[in-house]
């Protein structure tokens, strides 16, 4: 039985990913846990003798197997902790998982330095989808090597998957179910776009293993130790995105959060973290070097025509600035007639196209 097949034994069989771990740290393989005795499980493993037993009892090789031909003809890579495949990120991880399922590039990378989490809610704003999709345009401006990692929700994570392949970025969603299905049903054809682009969907979970509630925290602790940071895009004060953040930095891994205004009930996760000191403020890409001593790989200028071409709507912020130096959120909103969404997504658009730039205090300027 080779090592993987032996990992694959362990993880059908039923026995929590950190006792296995426990395991295989402590007989040195997978192979020597299974060859092991329910004696030798309890006076070596530590095990109880009901666990001990109940391990034994439930090893079913014909249950593996079907396992081993599953992965085999959909092609998906096994990364066993304790072998040299395991992501280093991960395997100092205490909690680590077992076994990593991945459906992707088998040539894709899990030792990139520059591996993001980037995550949040579910009931994501128009504001957080503009400050989400720039970060990560701006991301993938001076860092094009860097991976999106997120868990293919609705809201924060789908966008981040998305703004990823758009702007060139490699991505991987850790989903919290087996791979012989997606989870949800609406971002099957964005996973599918995700292992075209080079990237990967990932689960610790043997196919057939249903997405339970529990399972999308277990999932969490991956996403976390996965990468080397983890953004909160926009989170309320109780929330998935938030464990994800407690993990992260109980890993020791840096902790990032976009702020947001007091009133703001769908970010209070946000200004929570921020105000207690247990994340590192975001408002552009350059936070995120200084924090993790990033240096950029290419400078680019602007290459937009001027005058710039604008819509009508971009042309009205625009003429803003023929009257102040410096312009706000509320300026678009009391002076052009917009709503606060519709100014954030102008502002935005707007920046990213080289014709504005955020600066201290939520202001912009005009760059042309």
């Amino acid at each position: 039985m080779s090592s993987v097949s032996a990992h694959i034994v362990l993880s059908v069989s039923g026995i929590d990913s950190r006792t296995a771990v426990h395991l295989v740290r402590t007989f040195g393989s997978a192979e020597a846990v299974l060859a092991a005795s329910p004696e030798e499980l309890v006076v070596r493993g530590e095990l109880k003798e009901k666990t001990a037993r109940r391990l034994i009892s439930r090893i079913d090789l014909k249950r593996a197997q079907e396992e081993q031909r599953f992965v085999e003809r959909y092609g998906i890579r096994l990364l066993a902790y304790g072998t040299a495949d395991y992501p280093d990120s991960l395997s100092c991880c205490e909690d680590a998982p077992l076994l990593l399922y991945v459906k992707g590039d088998a040539r894709f990378d899990f030792s990139n330095p520059q591996m993001i989490a980037v995550v949040g809610t579910r009931r994501m704003t128009a504001e957080g989808k503009a400050n989400c999709e720039r970060f990560i345009a701006r991301l993938a401006e001076y860092h094009p090597d860097a991976v999106v990692v997120s868990g293919l929700a609705y809201g924060v994570d789908g966008t981040a998957h998305r703004a990823a392949l758009k702007n060139g970025l490699k991505t991987v969603a850790v989903v919290a179910h087996g791979l012989n299905t997606i989870y949800p049903a609406d971002h099957r054809s964005l996973a599918e776009e995700i292992v075209r682009s080079g990237g990967a969907i990932v689960s610790e979970y043997p196919s057939g293993t249903e997405p339970q509630p529990y399972r999308f925290l277990e999932r969490n602790r991956i996403v976390a130790g996965l990468t080397v940071a983890t953004v909160v895009v926009e989170s309320p004060r109780k929330g998935g995105s938030l464990v994800t953040a407690d993990i992260a930095d109980s890993y020791g891994r840096e902790v990032f959060a976009f702020p947001a205004r007091l009133s703001d009930r769908n970010s209070e996760g946000n200004i929570e973290l921020l105000k207690r000191n247990r994340a590192i403020l975001l408002a552009d890409v350059d936070d995120m070097e200084y924090a993790l001593n990033w240096k950029r790989e290419k400078e680019t200028e602007s290459v937009l025509p001027f005058p710039p071409e604008l819509t009508e709507e971009e042309q009205a912020v625009y003429d803003l600035f023929d009257r102040y130096d410096r312009i706000t959120v509320e300026h678009v909103t009391g002076l052009c007639g917009f709503d606060a969404a519709q100014a954030n997504v102008l502002l935005t658009n707007m920046e990213l196209n080289g014709i504005i730039k955020a600066v201290l205090g939520r202001m912009y300027i005009r760059l042309r």
